[in-house]
């Protein structure tokens, strides 16, 4: 069997690395949270007299369940393949972490907003790019837990009396 050895924590610093020089491009910081706008129009013109702030805290709630939701789905995963005695996929890997890039952009974008007080202005386009180079490195604590899991189930596993 091919060995995987960290290979999550290797394809979040991938993913991490890839992302830090998106930065540089502007453009992309801002097309990885397009989305999230969308999403937070939609909530807009659903109720009307909802006011921005309340708008992207709403989206920021919505995208952080998604995140729960996405990292309980994936332990659930990564159990299963343990029980099956299978690797984690190079496939797999790659697909989690775009799971998570579209995830994890446009919460570290509305954080920042937050922080801010969700300024009605022209910069929301530079705190787009700003909260990438932030949420960029997310990637990497990401690969390094799933690693972890993984170990840790291959551990109790492998001690596991029968």
């Amino acid at each position: 069997m091919k060995t995987t050895k960290y290979l999550a924590l290797k394809t979040g610093a991938v993913f991490s690395v890839l992302s830090l020089i998106f930065t540089f491009t502007i453009v992309v910081p801002m097309f990885s949270i397009m989305h999230a706008l969308f999403l937070e129009q939609a909530f807009q013109l659903i109720f009307p007299e909802m006011n921005y702030a309340n708008g992207g805290k709403i989206t920021l709630l919505f995208f952080s369940v998604l995140f729960v939701i996405t990292l309980v789905l994936l332990t659930k995963r990564i159990k299963t393949l343990v029980w099956k005695h299978q690797n984690i996929r190079l496939g797999e890997s790659i697909l989690v972490m775009l799971i998570f890039y579209a995830i994890v952009h446009p919460i570290g974008y509305y954080l920042l907003l937050w922080l801010q007080g969700f300024p009605v202005d022209a910069l929301n386009s530079i705190m787009s790019v700003i909260s990438f180079l932030f949420s960029s490195f997310a990637f990497v604590i990401l690969g390094f837990v799933i690693d972890w899991y993984w170990k840790k189930l291959n551990n109790r596993e492998n001690n596991a009396v029968f």
